[in-house]
């Protein structure tokens, strides 16, 4: 048995399996609480729970996955470990009646604004990319998008127009695509866009495209535009400018390529994430 569990409801294995911490050090144990044995539960230090909305709905009691960690404090009786709670969703809503039964949360978003009364801790995953060959910024196309269940593009499509380009928004002009058809229609872009109407997101799009070699210009809310390009997030109006400057600026365009591609590679590095999770461990007064 060791020190510390990742318990989960559905896990997305292919990104969390490349944390060396979470990988190694961790017991991978799935939380359906109908089988689960609460004695053994409470022996570790601390459960880093990773819960997907909606997912298993038969492994929880009244198919409500809010309200695990109140079911495994006061009726499963796990007491000892900290409880360090991860959800798998959209939008900015929170579940404050959690709050009692948890002593940290991790987040993807970067949600320190949130004022909640327990500390949250960033976190970010690896990605699992296809090979894809940059193209030479000639011979691309004007502006990618995507559309997301939540949520529109219009700011995005707006700003296409203002900017006077074409917009291949994938999932509405555009078909969807997978894999390395996907990648490879990310690189045959200069630009991504990733302005919406709702939502607070990581954007994997966003970190998708400058492993393109395509930059992007999104909302403030998404880390990874953040993280690669910091200066290419903010409100639409405010980014017209630098949207023309990239398709304009050949020398510009191919240095931001450059920097947005290596920021996000540094960020999503596997030591780096592991890093993040043994800080949340330490800010909770556990040695590692």
């Amino acid at each position: 048995m060791k020190r510390f569990a990742i318990a989960f409801n559905l896990v997305p294995h292919d990104r969390l399996i490349q944390i060396p911490f979470l990988r190694d050090e961790c017991d991978w144990i799935p939380l359906n609480l109908f089988e689960v044995d609460p004695n053994v539960l409470d022996e570790y230090e601390a459960i880093f729970m990773y819960l997907t909305s909606g997912a298993k709905p038969d492994w929880y009691p009244e198919n409500n996955f809010q309200h695990i960690p109140k079911i495994m404090r006061e009726e499963m009786k796990i007491t000892k470990p900290k409880f360090i709670y991860q959800l798998d969703y959209f939008g900015e809503h929170f579940n404050n009646d959690v709050l009692p039964y948890i002593d940290a949360i991790t987040d993807l978003h970067d949600r320190t604004y949130w004022g909640l009364s327990k500390p949250t801790f960033y976190v970010a995953f690896p990605l699992t990319i296809p090979k894809v060959e940059w193209r030479d910024y000639n011979d691309k196309k004007d502006a990618v998008g995507i559309k997301r269940f939540y949520g529109t593009p219009y700011p995005s499509i707006k700003f296409a127009q203002d900017i006077n380009i074409e917009f291949h928004c994938l999932g509405m002009n555009r078909e969807l695509r997978y894999g390395k058809e996907y990648m490879d229609f990310l690189a045959e872009h200069k630009i991504g866009l990733d302005f919406h109407t709702h939502g607070t997101t990581w954007s994997r799009f966003g970190a998708e495209c400058f492993f393109a070699g395509t930059p992007v210009l999104g909302d403030e809310t998404m880390k990874s535009i953040q993280i690669a390009n910091p200066d290419f997030v903010g409100k639409p109006d405010n980014l017209i400018n630098m949207g023309k400057r990239l398709l304009q600026d050949n020398d510009f365009y191919e240095e931001v390529v450059k920097i947005g591609y290596e920021n996000i590679q540094k960020h999503l590095d596997p030591d780096v994430c592991s890093e993040r999770y043994k800080y949340a461990l330490r800010q909770l007064g556990i040695e590692i």
